[in-house]
């Protein structure tokens, strides 16, 4: 029987429910935020993943990314045995985990064991199985083998997701051969970085943004955060990251530690301070306020070391 890998708990039960398996597994990691990293051994990965977690969280080390090894040796085995199926969607979560594991097996295969379940082939903007029903899924599942292309894609994507060095990704996203879904998950991935202007990434300007009408609780700034379909937001609709990771981003810009913070209030009712408004309207820089302290992919952005900055769907060092 072969083993199906899922990205995230909902997808398994969909899948589980479709397929009639015992064989689902699913990556338990957002693995399209914080630190990541190549050619480290797949234990100290899960325990890197694992810190950052627990800081979000802030509770003891989390089970979740700790499997992530466990995960991988199951995948291992069963492309050299009963065979591998791998669903996933267009969101950019989906996409990153596909990244890691066919950059994973993709020195040691057997080619024809390993199948993909591409749930947003053709454009038709579906983000993971948890968006059917489990007859739905189990009508449009048709598993083909990974062409040799997208091997070479999607591990080169993965290698320079996980380097120091950003500047390729742009580049990598615009390559006729990069598959649609993943390209998307690239620029996502760039709208990570900081902006030129305000220094903010992408979502951290929405999560801003909800609080220009005036006063929300903490819930309804996530609830705006995860909303999808507002023509302004198109390009974050696939960044399905959850509601813990917009809360821990939230609650950076209201520490009371920071130099300027952005946003003031209890969780009944935030509001934007004078300095989230002009970081808001370009009048100041985020980065310049508060200094940096963020991971993007590989890439370190701390205090002292280099700064990388987002310029439309670029990414620049900054002199």
């Amino acid at each position: 029987m072969p083993l199906h890998l899922v990205n995230g708990d909902s997808a398994r039960g969909a899948v589980t429910a479709a397929t009639k398996s015992a064989e689902v597994i699913a990556c338990r990691d957002v693995l399209s935020v914080g630190p990541l990293r190549t050619g480290m051994p797949p234990a100290r990965f899960a325990a890197l993943r694992n810190d950052f977690w627990q800081t979000v969280f802030g509770e003891a080390p989390l089970p979740h990314s700790t499997r992530l090894a466990q995960v991988l040796d199951r995948c291992r085995h069963a492309a050299h045995t009963d065979g591998l199926i791998i669903w996933v969607g267009a969101a950019a979560s989906d996409q990153c985990m596909l990244a890691w594991v066919l950059d994973a097996l993709c020195s040691d295969r057997d080619q024809g064991k390993v199948l993909l379940v591409d749930l947003a082939a053709g454009g038709n903007g579906v983000r993971g199985p948890a968006e059917f029903t489990p007859e739905a899924l189990a009508a449009c599942a048709a598993p083909e083998a990974v062409r040799e292309q997208d091997w070479q894609a999607y591990a080169e994507a993965w290698r320079a997701l996980t380097s120091q060095t950003p500047e390729s990704w742009p580049a990598l996203a615009g390559k006729r051969r990069t598959p649609a879904a993943l390209a998307a998950a690239l620029r996502i991935m760039v709208r990570r970085f900081p902006d030129r202007a305000r220094g903010l990434s992408r979502l951290d300007e929405k999560l801003l943004t909800a609080l220009t009408g005036g006063p929300l609780s903490h819930v309804d700034v996530l609830r705006f955060a995860m909303r999808t379909g507002d023509a302004d937001w198109r390009d974050v609709d696939y960044d399905t990251v959850g509601d813990k990771y917009l809360s821990w981003r939230l609650t950076r810009m209201i520490d009371s530690g920071l130099s300027s913070r952005l946003v003031t209030g209890d969780d009944d009712s935030l509001s934007l301070t004078d300095a989230g408004r002009d970081v808001l309207a370009g009048r100041a820089s985020a980065v310049a306020l508060n200094g940096l302290d963020d991971d993007v992919g590989g890439v370190s952005l701390r205090d002292g070391g280099p700064v990388w900055l987002r310029d439309a769907d670029r990414v620049l060092k900054a002199p």
